[in-house]
């Protein structure tokens, strides 16, 4: 009986793949550098098979945890980066959009040369050259002159401001007083100023005056009206007898524009010093209750307070904004009892001073508008003006206007000097602002009845016969 020595198949057929692949591998060497006798390789037990592969299986389930956790981390770091990189991004995006507007703005900020512009980083000097205040990395320009040259006019608003406003203003003199002028229209040399100046102590107007200009040039001027009232005057020159100097018309601003807090220029002759430039700001835009020149017919009058200081000699002169423009005619200073300037001074406004100096060269009449109510004075009600008192026979009774009414809102009609609604908060304002308009002209109050019903009642005006 033959004996024969059992071997798996899975052996053999391993054994045969592996012998055979060899062979080819040794063939192939062969044809390459010497012959090498390559042992064939030692199947393993199948004894030892299960147990490998049970190792490899405990293997396996000990470091899946751990290949779990890598796994996770990577993708935590991924997951980061890929976060880092759109911010990165992003902070890009912003900054260039940032830098692209920045850009812009620089690029069309206006040269001084130009009309009625305020001081920008771009100039013309006066040798014509353009300079600017900044270098190509928007640090301070020293290595230009010309850049050096306007500086100082660039960082200080009212050196400019003062180039602009002091040659439109004048000085006015009088046999009794002096005071200061706003050149209004040079082409028929027109100049504003404040009645007082122009008035003697009795409240008389002068009939003669003489206009200094800002160069020293001296020529007789008239007064051609002025309003107690408003507190203004105009006074006309020869423009043929002005050859001698130059005429340069002012700049008014809207009133409306005004806002408190912003830089006020006062320029004017105080003391007779001539030519005289203060700095301040916008402090208030208030009702001065006692408004007007006349000691005996005082009326509410809208006035813009500034701190400028401003001194016996500045009254008529001009209150102006960082753009040179006229936001108004200097005319009173709170002393508070003292001789001097405390911080306190008032200005009629832009619009006021044009609207009473067009009346007085058109002829036309000064006196005042009259509506005939009370009011609890001094009191602000943010819904209006509660009526307290309606006068019989006024214009506020022939109109229908009874006690308890509320007025919010007051507007001129067509033919009017304002057609646009001007809200009021107590009877001082609205007082002011009918005294702007004229006997026989009509108005339309926004008036709130019962609470709940809102009227716009039309008002035919009186006269108050103060102006």
């Amino acid at each position: 009986m033959e004996t024969r020595s059992h071997q798996p198949q899975f052996d053999r057929d391993s054994q045969v793949g592996r012998d055979s692949q060899f062979d080819r591998d040794a063939s192939s060497a062969h044809l390459n550098r010497s012959s090498t006798q390559i042992p064939s390789p030692v199947p393993p037990s199948p004894v030892l098979r299960p147990c490998v592969s049970s190792a490899l299986n405990r293997s396996h389930s000990v470091l899946r945890p751990a290949q779990n956790v890598a796994q996770t981390a990577v993708k935590t770091v991924v997951d980061h980066r890929k976060r880092y990189a759109v911010m990165q991004l992003l902070a890009a995006a912003i900054f260039g959009v940032g830098a692209v507007f920045l850009g812009v703005a620089v690029y069309m900020r206006p040269d001084s040369n130009v009309p009625n512009s305020s001081p920008s980083a771009v100039f013309r000097t006066s040798n014509g050259n353009v300079a600017s205040l900044f270098d190509e990395n928007g640090l301070p320009n020293r290595r230009s002159t010309d850049a050096r040259e306007v500086d100082q006019g660039a960082l200080e608003p009212a050196v400019y401001v003062a180039e602009t406003v002091v040659p439109s203003v004048v000085s006015i003199a009088t046999s009794y007083g002096q005071g200061s002028g706003i050149i209004w229209n040079a082409s028929e040399g027109y100049i504003v100023t404040n009645h007082h100046v122009i008035m003697d102590s009795r409240g008389n107007d002068a009939t003669d005056v003489l206009v200094t200009f800002s160069d020293g040039i001296t020529i007789d001027g008239q007064v051609v009206g002025s309003s107690a009232s408003q507190d203004v005057a105009v006074i006309q020159i020869d423009p043929l007898d002005a050859q001698d100097t130059e005429l340069v018309q002012a700049t008014f601003a809207p009133t409306g524009d005004v806002q408190v807090g912003q830089i006020a220029i006062a320029v004017g002759s105080p003391f007779d010093l001539s030519s005289t430039v203060t700095a301040g700001i916008v402090s208030s835009i208030r009702i001065n209750l006692y408004g007007g020149s006349s000691s005996t017919a005082r009326v509410p009058v809208e006035m813009i307070q500034t701190d400028a200081p401003i001194n016996q000699g500045n009254s008529g002169g001009a209150l102006a904004n960082r753009e040179g423009h006229v936001i108004g005619m200097n005319t009173s200073i709170q002393t508070a009892g003292t001789q001097g300037n405390v911080g306190v001074g008032f200005a009629v406004p832009s619009d006021t001073v044009i609207l009473v100096a067009e009346r007085i060269i058109k002829g036309e009449s000064l006196e005042l508008g009259y509506l005939g109510i009370s009011s609890e004075s001094g009191v602000v009600n943010k819904d209006g003006v509660l009526v307290t008192e309606v006068v019989e026979g006024s214009p506020a009774g022939v109109a229908g206007l009874e006690v308890g009414d509320v007025i919010t809102g007051i507007r001129g009609t067509e033919g009017t000097w304002s057609v646009e609604p001007v809200k009021v908060g107590n009877i001082a304002q609205l007082s002011a602002i009918v005294k702007l308009y004229r006997p026989g002209e009509e108005v339309i109050l926004t008036v709130l009845r019962d609470k709940d019903d809102l009227y716009f009642l039309p008002v035919t005006l009186g006269s108050n016969n103060a102006g």
